[in-house]
């Protein structure tokens, strides 16, 4: 029985609701990768159809080996992010939609909604510090242990959206 009922209201449909720490978690991270994923396009974009530009800014010629090099940069950082971001945040939302009990209209934050903005937090700072490994040319480690890390927070969000979403309760949450 939620608020409304206990009062003599009428019954609420359940809806999907969140932890408003969680939502105001999830729409900054969102707005941050959003943001970063707009400047890949245009800088890919500049790059590909405005080589002219690219002379101009760098006072080097097009076919120079460098500013193909960075294009290509460019190139593999935009599918990197197309591949990864809507899918990380879209699994992230689904765990943040799985932080507020049914039967609760403003809950405390919980482990679980902490965890979530851990975990969005987390996906945010790793994919800026992989794009930004990509876009400098450093070593494939770097950014081959930076991108790991966006996918266990991203498969971490997953399992708390399947923890929430099938009600699995551990013995410490009963």
């Amino acid at each position: 029985m939620d608020y409304y009922q206990e009062k003599g209201g009428d019954p609420v449909i359940p809806s999907l609701r969140m932890d408003p720490q969680v939502f105001k978690s999830l729409v900054f991270t969102s707005t941050i990768l959003g943001l970063k994923l707009l400047f890949s396009v245009c800088a890919t974009t500049i790059s590909e159809q405005y080589p002219w530009m690219l002379e101009k800014l760098f006072q080097k010629k097009v076919g120079d080996f460098s500013i193909m090099e960075a294009t290509r940069r460019l190139r593999r950082g935009l599918d990197d992010d197309l591949e990864n971001i809507p899918a990380g945040l879209g699994l992230l939302w689904l765990a943040g939609l799985t932080t507020l009990p049914q039967n609760t209209l403003t809950p405390p934050t919980t482990s679980i909604s902490t965890a979530v903005i851990a975990l969005a937090q987390a996906f945010a700072v790793l994919r800026l510090a992989h794009s930004a490994f990509a876009y400098a040319g450093s070593a494939v480690w770097y950014r081959s242990i930076v991108y790991l890390g966006g996918v266990v927070s991203s498969c971490g969000a997953g399992l708390f959206a399947l923890k929430g979403i099938f009600n699995w309760e551990s013995e410490k949450d009963q």
